[in-house]
């Protein structure tokens, strides 16, 4: 089967498209533990890397789609819309910078608790 992006590729894709994601149903590069189908009908054999999202909120029910359908995805959503890649990329990194300044407070509430 064609692929679009390398299997580093897609990672990258999906940085892009998890900035789209609230945080608790991001994309998550995963093994699987047996064999499944993934949400558009590909299969995704035992020991195979998969994504996975919840879909619920108590998180019992997910969504599976296998690194070849995801490269479609991201293939299609991406793929020469560079705007779209840049507003993806400012809000990952805004997000990302969010969390390190959050760490950092919190941290440094630690170390003045400490002394």
């Amino acid at each position: 089967m064609k692929r679009y992006y390398s299997d580093n590729r897609v990672k990258q894709q999906v940085r892009r498209l998890n900035a789209f994601c609230s945080r608790d149903r991001r994309w998550q590069p995963k093994v699987a533990k047996r064999a499944y189908v993934d949400a558009f009908g590909d299969p995704i054999p035992s020991g195979e890397t998969y994504y996975g999202r919840r879909h619920c909120p108590t998180g019992t029910r997910h969504f599976r789609v296998s690194t070849r359908s995801m490269d479609k995805l991201v293939f299609v959503l991406f793929h020469g819309d560079r705007v779209l890649q840049d507003v993806a990329d400012m809000m990952a990194e805004k997000r990302e910078s969010d969390f390190v300044g959050m760490y950092r407070d919190v941290l440094g509430r630690l170390r003045m608790s400490d002394g």
